[in-house]
C-alpha cells in the first residue's frame, strides 16, 4: 500500500479535509492499487466522518452523478451542510491573486484594521448575540487560512482576523493564538483575544487569561502560523491542562485548533502539520464541533442585593477571576493610604502605584515612596478637582500626543509632583502593543517586581513637600561622594549591601539628556535610562542591592550645589558605545524554534517526533 498523508498540499481551491471527531488524534492513512482507503487510528478515538480528497489521475474523467429518481423531491438540505459549504467557500484560495474571502475584521468585529508590526487587538464582545433558548446545543464552524481566520456559532459570525502584520520584511498573517470564550448556557461570547506568540511575553498574557477563564466556559483556541517560537513553558501547560494533546507538538508553520470546556475534555482537537521543511505552511483548516447547553450557573452571592451588579458584569464578561469567581469574590477597600496626603498637600497631583526605576536589585523597601516629576501609569489616583482641571483642559483632538506624556507636560511639574513606590504595587503587562514590543515586555517591564504583602504601613513621615526637600538636602550632604574614574561598566560605582548613601554628580541639563551621562549609568548598574521622568527637581533616588545612592544633575539641579566639577562625571562619546556594547541584561530567554523535517521512520512521524529545535535569545532594547 502506497503511504498518503492528510496533511498533503492541496491544489488551490479544492476543499482541504474535513474531520468531525471527537477528541481526535493521531491519524494515518494509505491506498491500495485498487484505491480503497484503509484508515490508522488511535485506539481512544472514535471518527464520526472522514472525508479524504484524493487527487485523481490526470486522463480520467469524473464519475457521472446518478440520475435523481423520477418523481421524488430533493432531500432538504441540512444546516449542517449548508454551514460546510459556506466554510469550504471562504476557506478557497483563488490561484492568481489572493483575496480577502470574508469582510474585514474592522466590519465585522467592529474594531480597526493595523498594519504595524506590533499592534494589539481587543475586540469588542457587543457584537454577538443570543442563540434561541430552545436549541438544546450549538454548532461551532471554522475556518484558518492564509488570509485570516474566521468563526460562527449557528451561521452567525462571532470572530474574524484578517490583519496583516509586519516584521522586518516578512508578513506576518493573523499570527499567533486566537482564543474566544463562550457562555456555556447564552451562547455569547464573553471574550476575545490574539496573542502574539511569535514575540516574548505573550505565552504569559495567555496563560494567565486561560487561569482566569471560569470553569464550564467554553473555550475555543486556535493557533495559526508562526504561532510556536515563544509558545512554551507556562502556556504549553496551562493548554495541557485543558486537556490539549496536540497544541505542543506543533511546529512553525502549522495550525492548531481545540474546542473545550473548561474542566471537562476537548470536544474536538486538530493539528494540521506540514509535509516537511520544503513545504513551509500547511493546509488549510476547516473545523466544527458541537456544543451542549449547559445549566444557568448561580453563585451563592448573585442573590446578594448590592452583588447583584457585578453578577450581571460577571455573565456579560470573561477575564475577571478573583472579581468574579463564585467562592469567595474579592472585596474591594476603597481606603487608601496615600490619600490621605492629597487630602492636606495640594502639591501632590497624583498617586502613583507604580515606578520605572524599580528592579530586583534596585527597590527593596515595600514601606518606601518617593516624591518625583512624572506621569500617571500603570494604576493611578487623583483629586477629584484635579481631574476635572485635567478634563477642561485636555489635549485637542487634532494634536498627535498621548494622553499621559500630555498630562506630564501641562499638569505636573515642580509645585505639583507624583507621589511612587519603592516596590511597584501593579504591573504592566502586553507587548505587542503601540508602545511596546515583545521584547521590550520580556527584557524590561517583566522583570520589575510586585510588592505582594498585604497591610504594608507605608512610611509617610515627613513626605509633605517642605520636609521632603530639606531631608534631601540632608541627605545629599551627608552622603558618600561617588568620583567615577573607571567606566562604570566594568567597575560599578556603588557597592553593595551598605547603610551608608552614595551620590553621584553627573553632567545633565535637562530631561532630555543630551550629555548621555544617565544613559550611560543606566546601561551599567541596570535602572531604566530611555526616560528621565523619576526625577525630584533633578534628582534620582534609588538603591544598587540595597545601597541607598542618588544621582544629581549638574548644573539643572537646585540641590547641585558647590560641587567640586572634578567628581561630575562626563561620559564620552566612546563611554556610550562601550556601555551600549556591555549593558546590563535584565532576561536571558531563550525562544524556541521548530521546523517539521522528514521523519526517519513510520514511528517517528506518527508521533510528530520529527522536528529539528534551535533557540534565539531575547534581544534587548538599544537606545
Amino acid at each position: 500500500m502506497d503511504e498518503v498523508s492528510l496533511n498533503e498540499k492541496f491544489p488551490r481551491g479544492e476543499t482541504p479535509p474535513l474531520f468531525h471527531a471527537q477528541r481526535p488524534r493521531k491519524v494515518c492513512c494509505a491506498k491500495d492499487s485498487a484505491g480503497r482507503v484503509a484508515v490508522r487510528v488511535a485506539s481512544s478515538v472514535v471518527i464520526v466522518s472522514c472525508h479524504i480528497a484524493l487527487r485523481r489521475p490526470v486522463h480520467s474523467s469524473p464519475l457521472p452523478l446518478p440520475a435523481p429518481h423520477p418523481g421524488r423531491p430533493p432531500a432538504p438540505e441540512s444546516p449542517r451542510s449548508a454551514s460546510a459549504k459556506k466554510i469550504v467557500a471562504i476557506s478557497s484560495i483563488k490561484e492568481k491573486q489572493l483575496q480577502r474571502p470574508f469582510l474585514a475584521a474592522s466590519d465585522t468585529a467592529r474594531h480597526k484594521s493595523i498594519s504595524a508590526s506590533n499592534k494589539a487587538q481587543r475586540r469588542p464582545t457587543s457584537d454577538s448575540k443570543k442563540v434561541p433558548e430552545t436549541a438544546s446545543n450549538a454548532e461551532i464552524f471554522g475556518a484558518v487560512n492564509r488570509t485570516g481566520v474566521t468563526i460562527w456559532l449557528d451561521d452567525q459570525l462571532i470572530y474574524a482576523s484578517s490583519e496583516n502584520m509586519f516584521k522586518g520584511n516578512k508578513t506576518q498573517y493573523h499570527a499567533g493564538i486566537h482564543v474566544v470564550v463562550l457562555h456555556p448556557h447564552r451562547f455569547t461570547v464573553l471574550q476575545k483575544e490574539q496573542f502574539f506568540t511569535w514575540q516574548p511575553a505573550a505565552h504569559r498574557m495567555l496563560t494567565k487569561m486561560i487561569k482566569h477563564t471560569q470553569y464550564g466556559r467554553i473555550v475555543i483556541l486556535v493557533g495559526v502560523p508562526d504561532f510556536t517560537p515563544w509558545f512554551r513553558g507556562d502556556a504549553t501547560e496551562t493548554v495541557v491542562s485543558l486537556g490539549a494533546q496536540f497544541g505542543f507538538l506543533a511546529t512553525r508553520g502549522e495550525t492548531w485548533v481545540m474546542v473545550t470546556i473548561k474542566g471537562q475534555p476537548p470536544l474536538m482537537e486538530t493539528l494540521i502539520t506540514c509535509k516537511n521543511f520544503t513545504l513551509p505552511r500547511a493546509s488549510p483548516l476547516t473545523f466544527s464541533a458541537t456544543v451542549p447547553r449547559s445549566p444557568e450557573r448561580a453563585c451563592p452571592w448573585h442573590s446578594e442585593p448590592d452583588m447583584s451588579l457585578r453578577a450581571e458584569f460577571c455573565e456579560q464578561y470573561e477575564g475577571y477571576a478573583d472579581f468574579c469567581r463564585c467562592e469567595d469574590p474579592i472585596r474591594l477597600d476603597p481606603k487608601m493610604a496615600t490619600a490621605l496626603l492629597m487630602r492636606f498637600d495640594d502639591t501632590v497631583t497624583i498617586v502613583n502605584a507604580y515606578n520605572y526605576n524599580a528592579y530586583p536589585h534596585t527597590a527593596s523597601d515595600p514601606t518606601r515612596i518617593y516624591r518625583v516629576q512624572s506621569y500617571p501609569y500603570y494604576g493611578w489616583m487623583t483629586r477629584r478637582s484635579v481631574a476635572e482641571t485635567m478634563v477642561k483642559d485636555w489635549a485637542p483632538m487634532d494634536l498627535d500626543a498621548d494622553w499621559d506624556l500630555y498630562i506630564r507636560k501641562y499638569h505636573v511639574n515642580m509645585c505639583h509632583q507624583v507621589v511612587i513606590p519603592e516596590i511597584p504595587r501593579t504591573k504592566h503587562e502586553g507587548g505587542g502593543g503601540v508602545h511596546v514590543s515583545g521584547n521590550e515586555q520580556e527584557s524590561s517591564f517583566q522583570q520589575r517586581p510586585l510588592n505582594t504583602q498585604r497591610d504594608v504601613q507605608l512610611n509617610m513621615i515627613r513626605l509633605w513637600e517642605i520636609a521632603y526637600g530639606i531631608d534631601m538636602r540632608t541627605r545629599i550632604d551627608h552622603a558618600q561622594v561617588v568620583n567615577i574614574t573607571e567606566h562604570p561598566c566594568d567597575k560599578k560605582p556603588i557597592p553593595k549591601h551598605k547603610n551608608d548613601t552614595y551620590v553621584i554628580y553627573v553632567n545633565l541639563t535637562g530631561e532630555d539628556d543630551y550629555e548621555r551621562s544617565y544613559h550611560v549609568l543606566g546601561k551599567c548598574m541596570g535602572f531604566y535610562y530611555p526616560y528621565l521622568y523619576e526625577n525630584y527637581h533633578g534628582t534620582f533616588s534609588m538603591k544598587f542591592f540595597e545601597t541607598p545612592f542618588i544621582i544629581v544633575s549638574c548644573p539643572s539641579s537646585a540641590y547641585c550645589w558647590n560641587v567640586d566639577p572634578s567628581v561630575i562625571y562626563h561620559p564620552t562619546k566612546e563611554d556610550l558605545d562601550y556601555a551600549t556594547k556591555h549593558a546590563w541584561r535584565h532576561s536571558y530567554a531563550l525562544g524556541e524554534l521548530s521546523v517539521r523535517v522528514p521523519a526517519l521512520t513510520p514511528e517517528e512521524e506518527f508521533a510528530l517526533d520529527n522536528v529539528l529545535f534551535s533557540y534565539v535569545p531575547v534581544q534587548e532594547l538599544v537606545f
